[in-house]
């Protein structure tokens, strides 16, 4: 359980290496003030970017990204240092191959906080478990101190781990959370 927990909060989180040629993004006050200003898509660039630093073993990356009123829920409720020691130690036992943002869909809620929801999937090993997940994730970014920044994350597993040789899954972990 605790490692689909960690997989979840990857994927939050969680994918990989961006798809296009360019560097990965990091929050910067290069950013716009408004997500309809560029349709949508440098958040989504963004929300790109952050996945990538999960799944690239380096958790600093990761914080980066986040508030420092950061909430993850991904089976369970965790603050933002929860999140980074949960990421921390899940990258030092899980492998993760890249994710991609798919289907993504932004929302401005007010003048500087916006939403994002989209589909990915997670494809990893994390001790003898093999993960073939599909998610609905969504975050919420906030423009603050010239930069934008996730502030809440949460994801839905719509399938579950796979068992390699051996080892029998709980119910629960077959299942994901509810």
């Amino acid at each position: 359980m605790r490692m689909l927990l960690w997989l979840l909060i990857v994927l939050i989180a969680a994918p990989v290496r961006a798809q296009t040629a360019s560097s990965p993004q990091t929050p910067s006050s290069q950013e716009p003030s408004s997500p309809q200003q560029r349709g949508g898509d440098d958040l989504v660039a963004l929300e790109q970017s952050f996945l990538n630093a999960v799944v690239s073993a380096k958790p600093d990356a990761v914080g980066e990204f986040l508030s420092a009123d950061f909430v993850s829920v991904a089976g369970k409720i965790h603050n933002r240092v929860e999140s980074l020691e949960l990421v921390k130690r899940e990258q030092q036992q899980c492998a993760s191959q890249p994710m991609t943002v798919l289907n993504p869909q932004v929302s401005k809620l007010s003048k500087d906080v916006a939403l994002i929801v989209y589909r990915t999937k997670v494809i990893g090993t994390c001790g003898l478990r093999k993960a073939n997940l599909d998610l609905n994730s969504s975050s919420v970014w906030v423009h603050r101190d010239g930069k934008w920044q996730m502030q809440m994350h949460t994801e839905q597993t719509l399938a579950g781990f796979s068992v390699q040789s051996g080892e029998k899954a709980s119910a629960n972990e077959e299942q994901g959370p509810q």
